[in-house]
């Protein structure tokens, strides 16, 4: 009877150690996967800063293309401009008799010329606000996939979660978009 009291007094402490153990591992794991939650939210937070930062979002080589031509395009059309400008000069006595149709058709040319330079700038401008309104909808779409990742991750609670992604992404979303306005 003593044999028996004893080994279930053991069995019972080998349980209850067994449930310790268990209980422990069980800690270690939470503990584990809470860090690795953490740490795959502030990587995948660095991740969305580098990609903010990175070429393509923060000075785009088809903006810096569109920004040029427009240059090139107007300095032609200032060099047409001024070329027709100093024709004037031949329509003038003693070089030639100023008369009603040389002027009209001189100012029409010149109308002329604005207009397609007006248009070309035009066409120029609205080509650069297609391109940044494209690029601003993928930094919004890149940005909600990382507050969704972000939340899938629940490393942080949700409260510094959400100022972590107000603090270290959307400002550079938003100085993105600023800086962009500014060009």
């Amino acid at each position: 009877n003593d044999n028996k009291r004893s080994t279930a007094e053991l069995v019972r402490r080998l349980s209850r150690r067994e449930v310790e153990l268990e209980r422990e591992r069980r800690q270690r794991w939470e503990d584990a996967m809470s860090r690795w939650r953490r740490l795959r939210t502030l990587g995948a937070i660095k991740q969305f800063q580098e990609l903010m930062r990175s070429e393509p979002f923060a000075a785009p080589p088809a903006r810096a293309a569109g920004a040029e031509q427009l240059v090139r395009e107007e300095i032609q059309a200032q060099k047409v401009l001024a070329k027709h400008i100093a024709s004037v000069a031949n329509m003038l006595p003693p070089k030639s008799p100023l008369t009603v149709p040389k002027v009209e058709n001189w100012h029409s040319i010149a109308n002329s010329n604005a207009d397609a330079w007006d248009q070309a700038i035009s066409r120029g401008m609205m080509s650069l606000h297609d391109q940044e309104e494209d690029l601003q909808q993928r930094c919004w779409d890149r940005y909600n996939g990382l507050v969704a990742d972000v939340a899938r991750y629940n490393g942080f609670p949700p409260e510094e979660q959400s100022q972590m992604l107000q603090d270290d992404a959307l400002t550079l979303v938003h100085a993105r978009q600023k800086k962009a306005a500014g060009v």
